[in-house]
């Protein structure tokens, strides 16, 4: 299973398609929020790839959930923008949460800052931004049980 993860594109997705486009395996994409607006318009322009997003502290009235569970080839993960879990402050009450909720992996956004490890046992993953500089996403493999994650410095 290959997936893709942007965050924080804030209204500049021409990166997005042109990540997508390059035609490498996709069997779905991850958008940690920031904004809503832009992910609905990425799968509109790649409707055969699966899309699952949430919203973020800017994607204001839309109704959009702020988090979303979800299992790929048996692994559980938590898609959340990561603003009502206080990211800014660290990442110890995100990866806390994850853990009660069961989730083997916890995606997450809104510090448009990369990061990639391990907190209390649980997997956290952050691709960074594709809105402002530096640009960088995410992609995960699962195979099996396994979780392989990349961070991807994008320079479009």
């Amino acid at each position: 299973m290959e997936l893709l993860v942007f965050s924080d594109t804030h209204q500049r997705i021409n990166g997005c398609i042109d990540i997508i486009g390059q035609g490498g395996r996709v069997d779905a994409v991850l958008h940690a929020g920031d904004l809503v607006r832009d992910a609905e318009d990425l799968a509109a322009a790649f409707p055969d790839i699966p899309f699952y997003y949430v919203s973020g502290n800017n994607d204001l009235f839309d109704r959009c959930p702020e988090e979303r569970i979800l299992t790929f080839s048996g692994v559980k993960l938590l898609l959340t923008h990561g603003h009502t879990h206080n990211v800014r402050f660290g990442e110890r009450e995100l990866a806390n949460y994850a853990k009660k909720q069961g989730a083997a992996l916890a995606v997450f956004g809104h510090t448009h800052q990369s990061f990639d490890g391990m907190v209390n046992g649980v997997h956290l993953l952050n691709p960074g931004t594709m809105g402002y500089a530096p640009q960088s996403y995410a992609r995960i493999t699962i195979n099996g049980e396994e979780i392989f994650t990349k961070i991807v410095r994008y320079g479009g």
